[in-house]
């Protein structure tokens, strides 16, 4: 065979190979990793990640209006709720338009526009799909859900890591110590090496028992396992990366549901 013919296919072989690797990276990044963090304030990402705490509609009705006039959304609240777009037709229409004006790019509106059913988990794993930087095979990852829940509960943090106590609304967010100490019985046939604990405070001055809470838990796996807590990230970009552990815990609420779900269909392991 001609060296030229040669030299011209192994040209258009490594073209070829170039452009897969660029559409992987720059295409398939997916449009949560583009627009993720310039949509969210992460002094505010605790009021993010789940099903509201709040006890009724109206009352974050009245959080997001400035008036009853619907044109007048008030996005500065930040209140994005991920897991009630997802669960329900009835949040998507109370919802819906506060969360397409302040959060167009997120995948809370994404969802909306690419489906009208609740739980299609097919359309979120699309939605995803791209994500560039994964947990590791062998990192337990830990979603601990804090912020509001632990600092507006009447219970000291003590009270919560002794028993699992009902939040306002009536859920039970923060599991107790028993739950995490279940949890590295479970783990020791499981070859983890790391551990990621994943949640939203930032601020001691604003979130004291969030922070005692979470080091509390921070110290029962730091006995045996490299563990690292990891916060101020978009929560579009939290759930994209939770979704595909190998090994995950949840919390309680409806967002961490869904993210063992999603864990559960990437053949994941939920403990």
């Amino acid at each position: 065979m001609n060296i030229d013919v040669i030299y011209y296919k192994l040209l258009i072989l490594f073209i070829c190979f170039v452009l897969l690797v660029y559409y992987k990276l720059v295409f398939k990044e997916s449009f949560l990793n583009k627009s993720g963090v310039k949509n969210v304030n992460k002094l505010d990402y605790n009021n993010f990640e789940d099903e509201s705490s709040y006890e009724s509609e109206e009352e974050f009705e009245e959080k997001v209006k400035f008036s009853e006039n619907d044109d007048f959304i008030n996005c500065k609240e930040k209140l994005y709720r991920l897991g009630d777009i997802i669960k329900g037709d009835n949040f998507r229409r109370s919802l819906g338009d506060y969360h397409k004006k302040c959060f167009p790019d997120s995948i809370a509106v994404e969802y909306m526009r690419r489906t009208e059913y609740s739980y299609d988990y097919k359309v979120l794993e699309d939605i995803i799909d791209g994500i560039p930087l994964l947990p590791s095979k062998k990192t337990l990852i830990i979603h601990l859900r804090c912020g509001d829940v632990l600092e507006k509960s009447p219970y000291s943090v003590s009270e919560h890591l002794n028993s699992e106590l009902r939040y306002k609304n009536g859920i039970y967010y923060v599991k107790p110590r028993s739950y995490y100490n279940r949890i590295l019985q479970n783990i020791k046939k499981y070859d983890i090496t790391n551990v990621e604990i994943i949640t939203g405070f930032h601020n001691s001055k604003k979130y004291p028992k969030s922070i005692v809470y979470i080091n509390a838990i921070k110290n029962m796996f730091d006995f045996k396992y490299k563990t690292k807590i990891v916060s101020g990230r978009s929560p579009d970009y939290d759930f994209a990366y939770m979704s595909h552990s190998t090994y995950f815990v949840k919390s309680g609420g409806g967002f961490s549901r869904l993210i063992a779900k999603m864990v559960e269909r990437n053949n994941g392991i939920c403990l």
